[in-house]
């Protein structure tokens, strides 16, 4: 990664190494070319997180909530494979909430 690739938050002389993204990006899959199911936030990242059509999750607009029985990737995760999972950034799957912490009934 050259420095015109990177994100100017330290000032445009600042070098930022990233060893570990680039151990990731060196040995991991680099996508570079998607589509999207919806360009709306809400269903789409409804329809990224259960792998279903956005019509099929009950998000299929923007300040809809996920149902509550969709299984998602993570809970998949965990339970194949004991994984710890959690998200952070834009959810918009739980409905007309505020933004804020999330109770018992955010998605796992």
């Amino acid at each position: 990664m050259n420095q015109t690739e990177q994100g100017f938050v330290w000032g445009p002389n600042n070098i930022v190494e990233t060893p570990y993204l680039d151990r990731l990006a060196g040995e991991g899959a680099l996508f570079t070319n998607f589509h999207t199911t919806t360009p709306l936030c809400t269903p789409n990242r409804a329809s990224f997180v259960s792998g279903l059509y956005p019509a099929f999750t009950g998000a299929d607009r923007n300040h809809n909530a996920m149902t509550d029985d969709i299984v998602t990737f993570a809970q998949i995760l965990k339970e194949q494979g004991d994984y710890d999972t959690g998200y952070f950034g834009k959810w918009h799957l739980n409905g007309q909430q505020k933004p804020g912490w999330g109770d018992e009934s955010d998605f796992h």
